[in-house]
């Protein structure tokens, strides 16, 4: 009697396809959460630098137009 005629090794067999679908979905929101909060760290590093950037152009322009005075 093969699985597909044994109703309980078909059971079985739906079960351990449910098993390992439910794992995938597991480690597949894991990944996206894991995705997501890398990003948004990314983010948050690339608004500092634009902001530390930012901070040295006002600078250098400031050494620039003092330099224009003299």
């Amino acid at each position: 009697m093969s699985s597909s005629q044994n109703p309980l090794g078909e059971r079985g067999r739906v079960l351990e396809e449910e098993y390992f679908r439910k794992q995938q979905k597991e480690q597949l929101d894991a990944l996206k959460s894991s995705l997501q909060k890398d990003i948004a760290d990314k983010q948050d590093e690339l608004k500092n630098h634009s902001e530390v950037l930012e901070q040295h152009q006002k600078r250098l322009a400031n050494i620039e137009e003092r330099a224009a005075k003299k």
